[in-house]
Parts: structure tokens; C-alpha cells; sequence
């Protein structure tokens, strides 16, 4: 068991908290929240380094293909791939989680024990389905105007619609994965970790301190 000693302003008091809790078990509770509560984002693109600085956590359904084109440089020369993937953004939850277990931040306790959470709305398939709505607008005011001035924009058009495309794959990708609200977590994050007050003392009686003080201690 790990334990984080933090201190909180309570009125005209400080207040010392220890916060008691496992790290594998947190760190399993945040990759479920990464699994089954990241938006997707569907990826795709040529490259000579496949795989180069790519966050495997976050990735799913990797695939790559050779062109059969390459990339001359001065000393080599490499084959060039066409990489795809589908993208998981981190849910703000699981971030506050890797702070708290990596580096003793308590901002996951002021989330989870807040009288509110607010959750980010681009995070949400409702999000990718209106910018596709937004596009397919503008796809059909160009040819609207085609009409009357004989005359249309293809190369706006064509990256429109491959953006449509894009966006399309967002969808289906996010759907197949059925997404859960991240808040859903927040029980079970609290039931892994034990808060305890240690000590509480009149503002101006305890020393200057950090927010936060982490503690190595065995069980």
C-alpha cells in the first residue's frame, strides 16, 4: 500500500489528510476508463517510420501496409507505409489517475469528491456526428452555387467529402466500442482509496507546506 499525506484550507483551519491506496489497482481502474471511455479518432496517413513515437496504450486496430513508394535520404533509403489506426484520447479521469499514482497529485480527489464534474463536450460521438453535419452543409451550399454561376470548387469539395470520410470512420469506430460516461468510475475509484485526517491545526500554526507530500512506506 502507498500513502500521500495533503494538506486542505477549511475554513480558518488547515487540515492533514492521508490518502491510503494500491497503485495496481488504480492503475487497472485507468485502463479500463482508457478502454471504454476514450473517443476515438480514426488515423491515417504515409509514412517511413511506422510506429515512430506512437503511444501503444492509446492505440487500437493498428494496421500498416507498404506503398511501395520510398523516401530517399543521404544515407539510406526507406520504404514508405500507410499507417492506420484508431486513436484513443485520454479521458480526463484517467490523466488525474496517472498524476496521482506517478507523482502523489491530489487533484484526482478534489475531481472525484467535487460537487460537480464537468465533462468536456468533445468527448462524445454526438461531437463527431454534428461536425459531420456542419460539412455536409457546406458541401451542399458548393453545388447549390454551382447552379447559379456554373461554376464549383472541387478541390474545396473533395476535401470536404474526404473529410466527411474521415469523420465517418470516427463514428463507426467510437459506436463499436460502445463508450461509457468516465463518472461512471468515480465510485470505484473511491472505494480503492482511503482518506484519513491526521491532523488539524488554526491557519498560521502548521509551517508553510506543499500541497502534497509523498510518503514511501511499506504495508
Amino acid at each position: 500500500m502507498e500513502k500521500i499525506e495533503y494538506i486542505v484550507e477549511e475554513g480558518n483551519e488547515k487540515v492533514i489528510y492521508e490518502a491510503t491506496f494500491d497503485s495496481n489497482n488504480l492503475s487497472n481502474i485507468r485502463k479500463d476508463i482508457i478502454e471504454n471511455c476514450g473517443l476515438r479518432t480514426h488515423i491515417s496517413g504515409d509514412t517511413d517510420y511506422p510506429g515512430l513515437g506512437l503511444d501503444y496504450d492509446l492505440i487500437r486496430n493498428y494496421k500498416k501496409k507498404i506503398t511501395g513508394d520510398v523516401q530517399e535520404y543521404d544515407t539510406e533509403i526507406r520504404d514508405v507505409y500507410t499507417e492506420e489506426y484508431d486513436l484513443i484520447e485520454e479521458p480526463k479521469l484517467a490523466g488525474l489517475l496517472k498524476d496521482f499514482i506517478l507523482y502523489g497529485d491530489v487533484k484526482l480527489i478534489d475531481y472525484i469528491y467535487g460537487n460537480e464534474v464537468h465533462k468536456d463536450s468533445k468527448n462524445t460521438i454526438e461531437y463527431f456526428q454534428n461536425e459531420r453535419v456542419d460539412l455536409i452543409k457546406q458541401a451542399i451550399s458548393i453545388l447549390e452555387k454551382g447552379k447559379y454561376d456554373e461554376t464549383i470548387n472541387f478541390s474545396s469539395l473533395k476535401s470536404i467529402i474526404a473529410n466527411i470520410e474521415s469523420i465517418s470512420k470516427n463514428i463507426d469506430a467510437n459506436k463499436k466500442a460502445n463508450l461509457k460516461d468516465e463518472t461512471s468510475y468515480i465510485d470505484l475509484i473511491k472505494s480503492e482509496i482511503t482518506i484519513n485526517e491526521v491532523a488539524r491545526e488554526k491557519i498560521g500554526t502548521i509551517e508553510k507546506a506543499k500541497k502534497f507530500i509523498r510518503l514511501d512506506r511499506g504495508n
